[in-house]
């Protein structure tokens, strides 16, 4: 299947299973399958025997605090990236995407593919890379090369009615590094304009304590 071919418009993101998996079951948590070692760093070779370096991240999740039988969900990321979507956050993509496999065990968010949009968007950025020829690949079906996601405004609207760390961590990982770097306003309009990524190291921070 060609890029052109593939339709994002059939795949929910990660943060959409988070919503349905904390609106199913409040008391959840999204884990990682050892917390004293929540990811590794593999060399696997690819087709031709070339070793490439992978963050490798195992997610659990837990349907109440003390699940005996959490859901998991294993992903790995190519380091470093290879796309701007992946670059300088590897290991938020991997952790991510760890995630939504986790969720998609449970059942949750699933309609019909495991796979979630942002998995299938870093996909097709990775196949958009010059070929041989010094040509850019077409990107998926009605994608102009930019990823589908919310404004950063809207991102923050939703971070500031956030109750667990795991949604501001979702909400910074689908913001990205440019857009953490916008400045957005807080919709009571009584604090000053701020970057988003200080933003949600704010709340997460609130939210820790």
């Amino acid at each position: 299947m060609s890029n052109q071919d593939i339709d994002l418009g059939g795949y929910v993101t990660v943060d959409e299973r988070l919503r349905e998996f904390f609106a199913k079951y409040p008391e959840g948590r999204m884990r990682p399958v050892n917390p004293d070692r929540p990811f590794t760093i593999e060399r696997i070779p690819d087709g031709s025997g070339q070793e490439h370096t992978y963050i490798v991240y195992a997610a659990a999740a837990y349907r109440t605090p003390d699940d005996p039988n959490p859901a998991i969900g294993v992903a790995y990321e190519q380091f470093p990236g290879r796309t701007p979507f992946t670059r300088t956050s590897e290991l938020m993509n991997a952790e991510t995407s760890a995630w939504g496999r986790a969720l998609a065990a449970l059942g949750i968010g699933i309609k019909g593919k495991i796979a979630t949009r942002d998995e299938v968007y870093a996909a097709t950025q990775r196949r958009a890379e010059p070929d041989g020829n010094g040509q850019r690949r077409q990107g998926p079906r009605g994608n102009t090369g930019q990823r589908p996601q919310r404004t950063p405004q809207q991102i923050a609207e939703e971070a500031l009615k956030a109750t667990e760390v795991s949604q501001i961590i979702s909400l910074a990982t689908e913001a990205g590094p440019d857009g953490r770097q916008v400045e957005v306003t807080d919709p009571s309009g009584e604090n000053e304009p701020v970057k988003l990524g200080a933003l949600l190291t704010h709340l997460k921070d609130r939210l820790v304590a």
